[in-house]
């Protein structure tokens, strides 16, 4: 009875560590549309018009060009049955957005389908692009143009605010990008702050899991969820990623 039980418990430990990985990592076998030769913008609903899109790859390339950072659009008619947040990290990947030792790639996607987008952010630029400051950037440049229906407007300033970001982090201030029109509602840098107390608990819980696998099962699933969090890649034809990568900085938004 006890050694029968003893079984039963760690097959049911085993089981739930199982699924919090499959929670954290996301189902592998999804499937993503390869890059345009533009790779900078990516609409695949013809959502924006000309000007924008050249306006986009021009200043995508520049930025580049001077620092290596590859800031992407990608506008989709949905994300199927994936969560945005959860898409945009393997589309990331997936891509390689932004350098492969730096990791300063910056991903701007639209699910049109669901009226949400996310602005999902490379390691090396998580500095320069708290959480805070992506969804500040959605709030006041994105979304009140979306829900007027100016989705070229709200898409090319906020991919200016972007560039401006990383332009500054690299200390190329004078390539900042003037805004054709600035937003005077610009909401406060305290708002959305973290509360600490929330990320002291998902810190125990964190190290308590760790521990938990460490003893039953010598760290595997651990050290699973490591090497999943290390992919990176690049594919398609023209301009491609550079093998970045990014672990979920970022913000969500709907309008």
């Amino acid at each position: 009875m006890v050694i029968r039980y003893g079984i039963k418990k760690r097959v049911l430990l085993i089981t739930v560590f199982l699924s919090v990985i499959f929670l954290f990592s996301g189902c592998e076998s999804s499937s993503f549309p390869e890059p345009t030769n533009d790779f900078y913008v990516n609409d695949y609903v013809n959502l924006l018009d000309s000007s924008t899109k050249q306006h986009i790859v021009n200043t995508g390339r520049t930025l580049e060009n001077l620092t290596s950072a590859q800031v992407v659009v990608v506008v989709l008619e949905g994300t199927g049955s994936s969560e945005i947040e959860r898409y945009s990290i393997d589309l990331f990947r997936e891509w390689g957005i932004g350098d492969e030792t730096l990791n300063n790639g910056v991903l701007l996607l639209l699910d049109m389908e669901n009226n949400r987008s996310r602005i999902e952010i490379g390691y090396g630029l998580e500095g320069a692009l708290p959480d805070g400051k992506t969804g500040r950037i959605q709030d006041n440049y994105l979304i009140p143009h979306f829900r007027e229906g100016n989705y070229s407007q709200g898409i090319r300033e906020t991919y200016n605010e972007l560039v401006n970001e990383v332009y500054i982090e690299y200390g190329y201030e004078d390539n900042v990008i003037h805004q054709e029109s600035p937003n005077t509602n610009v909401i406060n840098d305290e708002d959305e702050e973290i509360n600490p107390i929330i990320i002291f608990i998902g810190t125990i819980l964190l190290l308590i899991l760790i521990i938990l696998d460490f003893r039953f099962t010598g760290g595997w699933l651990t050290f699973s969820l490591l090497r999943s969090l290390g992919r990176g890649g690049s594919s398609g034809g023209g301009r491609s990623g550079g093998g970045g990568s990014a672990g979920g900085g970022g913000s969500s938004r709907s309008w």
